[in-house]
């Protein structure tokens, strides 16, 4: 009796979290970040491209990271490789944020129709 009130309890947990949504607040970049990186934003038709340049030059062309959702994940990327990665002795890094135009963080239905495949593609 025991066994199954626990199997019911942990299921209860598990399908609330079923029905979460992600959160709609962006990160801002720490003063460490910002000290380190150019930011610049560019909108193109309904996407908007997150650009983080090292100050520092470099005469050999930049590695670059890619980050998509960009919205979300391209302040979060940058904290998290100045916090974790970087040491003045590392090669800088251009880091490129693909998100959509808007305030939010993750605009679910142009995000399905980029990475959803169409049917057609895969005809039997």
């Amino acid at each position: 009796m025991r066994n199954i009130f626990r199997s019911v309890v942990l299921c209860a947990v598990f399908c609330g979290a079923l029905h979460t949504k992600p959160s709609q607040d962006i990160e801002s970049l720490s003063p460490l970040a910002q000290s380190y990186f150019v930011i610049e934003t560019k909108t193109i038709g309904e996407y908007k491209l997150f650009l983080a340049k090292p100050k520092t030059t470099h005469a050999k062309p930049y590695p670059i990271l890619v980050v998509l959702d960009g919205n979300a994940h391209f302040p979060f990327v940058i904290n998290q490789y100045i916090m974790h990665q970087y040491t003045p002795a590392q090669e800088p890094l251009l880091i490129v944020g693909i998100g959509y135009d808007g305030d939010l963080v993750y605009d679910v239905p142009k995000r399905t129709r980029d990475y959803t495949p169409s049917s057609a593609r895969y005809k039997g």
